[in-house]
């Protein structure tokens, strides 16, 4: 029983430094991560990562991609992106408000290709700004498409594709998207 003690004790400690030291690292190397935020080993950032900024106490767990190009991500206070998460801004901007929980294998993507008649798939494609505002819990495996607005205050249910705006106190889910229920 102590033996395991110890060994917890021990690879929390390690974690800890681990964790300082990737913030150290990457407070060089995107545009601003907050105090107590932390990216956790295994997170991929493509792109510029200078036009990524990360409040207060907010987690990027591991194996998610963060991409950005001309665009700009803003991450709010105490929020997180949990586990194999993609968020990518193309051109565009992210913004994701304080207090936000994305659970496992989200994709939040400011750009994507459509279909239209008589033109290539290549060519046809949308960008647009995605806002997330605060107090949000977006269920696993949710994908959110461009120029949407998540209000304050919703649940995303899992596996629900968001493809126009969510008003405040509202909670969403299916495919295509629908209203559940009013949030009080």
């Amino acid at each position: 029983m102590l033996t395991l003690r110890l060994t917890d004790l021990f690879h929390k400690t390690t974690r800890k430094v681990i964790d300082r030291l990737r913030y150290c690292y990457f407070k060089l190397q995107i545009g601003n991560i907050g105090k107590g935020s932390c990216i956790k080993p295994g997170v991929k950032i493509t792109g510029n990562p200078k036009r990524i900024f990360i409040g207060k106490k907010f987690k990027i767990w591991h194996n998610s991609v963060i991409s950005v190009g001309k665009g700009k991500i803003l991450f709010g206070d105490d929020g997180l992106i949990a586990v194999g998460s993609f968020v990518s801004a193309g051109n565009s901007q992210i913004i994701i408000g304080n207090g936000v929980a994305i659970a496992p294998h989200c994709n939040i993507i400011a750009y994507s290709h459509h279909y239209k008649e008589n033109e290539a798939y290549v060519k046809c494609y949308r960008e647009g700004d995605i806002i997330i505002g605060n107090n949000v819990l977006i269920g696993a495996a949710v994908t959110i498409l461009p120029s949407v607005n998540i209000g304050n205050n919703c649940v995303i249910a899992a596996g629900c594709v968001v493809n126009k705006d969510v008003p405040d106190n509202t909670m969403v889910g299916g495919i295509p998207m629908r209203v559940i229920r009013t949030i009080k």
